[in-house]
């Protein structure tokens, strides 16, 4: 998915914990990066609409993320 960054390698330690190695994305907050933009209610729920999708795409593929919040 367009929005959703790349999983680069992953694996498990040695006593079991499994790791991921994520593309690192530079940039702002979602909150911040609309109100520094000055983002209008309709451009603002656009903006939420494509999270909807990726969030909806990853969990189709069977991914779940457990920590979902503007700052991540």
């Amino acid at each position: 998915h367009p929005n959703i960054c790349s999983i680069l390698d992953g694996g498990e330690l040695d006593d079991g914990t499994p790791w991921l190695a994520m593309e690192f994305v530079p940039g702002e907050t979602l909150c911040a990066w609309s109100a520094g933009r000055a983002l209008g209610v309709r451009e603002r729920i656009a903006l939420f609409l494509q999270l909807c999708d990726a969030v909806q795409y990853a969990h189709r593929n069977l991914v779940i993320h457990r920590d979902l919040k503007d700052s991540n």
